[in-house]
């Protein structure tokens, strides 16, 4: 028995609410899912900008850069032992 939808049920499963459950086998932040779900909103409206989706990605990287400097600075400290 398959799980996949056809159009039409996606369609109808999308207009009565139903959104993808938030991905559990790869990491993915919560403010990623959250955003994810604010561009399914049922208002075209409230869905962020294309321009408003690329400052929040801009800004989730740059806050995030110095974890990932510290993870290459213990990787450096590792290889010289």
């Amino acid at each position: 028995m398959s799980t996949a939808m056809d159009r039409r049920e996606i369609l109808n499963q999308v207009s009565r609410g139903y959104r993808l459950p938030k991905p559990i086998y790869v990491e993915c932040p919560d403010s990623y899912y959250d955003m994810m779900l604010k561009c399914w909103d049922e208002v075209p409206e409230n869905r962020p900008t294309f321009e408003y989706l690329y400052h929040f990605f801009e800004d989730y990287f740059v806050a995030t850069e110095r974890q990932y400097h510290k993870a290459d600075e213990n990787e450096e400290d590792i290889d010289d032992q």
